[in-house]
């Protein structure tokens, strides 16, 4: 039994599948070059009016699910977006954390330290009016659940002057966060 060779010589196919591979590879590399990320920090400076707390404090911060690295950018009252262009150098939980342990400079941490439980609920940037930043915090271990929000205003709707505004509504929580546990802690006895 004869074997039937095929229509196309085997060098016409091999010049097809490089010519394929070819296009392929320039349909692939006529895409411009994706835009880096982009990273901000928003921790604000230091602050003056930061001190002791009248007992020692331990400090749990927890996150939304949704609050990662990425910026989060409320455009509507019901919608937020992801922005994947645009990130925070940490995750808002840790910024949290980070700007109160500054401002608060908690004592040294014991066995009988309070534990405060920090929820971050919000950590957007707002463009449904004017731009802003807004942080949502849900504190437990005060006697009852205490809200605590902040906003600050963005110059402009530029990366920077949002991580600027971010900064300024963290260091208003924070200030509030102080107060609220200035007021509910009880003074701690020296031994």
């Amino acid at each position: 039994m004869k074997h039937r060779r095929l229509a196309t010589p085997r060098r016409q196919r091999g010049c097809r599948s490089v010519w394929w591979s070819l296009v392929a590879c320039a349909c692939f590399s006529a895409a411009p070059p994706a835009p880096p990320v982009r990273y901000f920090d928003p921790l604000p400076p230091a602050s003056p009016a930061a001190g002791q707390l009248p007992a020692a404090i331990e400090l749990r911060v927890t996150a939304a699910p949704h609050l990662g690295r990425e910026f989060v950018v409320r455009t509507a009252a019901r919608e937020i977006q992801i922005d994947d262009a645009h990130s925070w150098f940490v995750e808002p939980r840790l910024l949290v954390a980070t700007a109160l342990e500054r401002r608060l400079r908690s004592r040294e941490r014991s066995d009988g330290a309070t534990v405060v439980g920090i929820d971050v609920e919000a950590f957007e940037l707002d463009v449904t009016e004017t731009p802003r930043a807004h942080v949502r915090l849900r504190l437990d271990g005060v006697g009852a659940s205490q809200p605590v929000e902040a906003w600050a205003p963005a110059s402009d709707r530029s990366p920077a002057a949002f991580a600027a505004a971010m900064a300024e509504a963290l260091d208003r929580a924070g200030s509030q966060v102080q107060a609220v546990l200035s007021a509910s802690l009880p003074a701690q006895r020296r031994p």
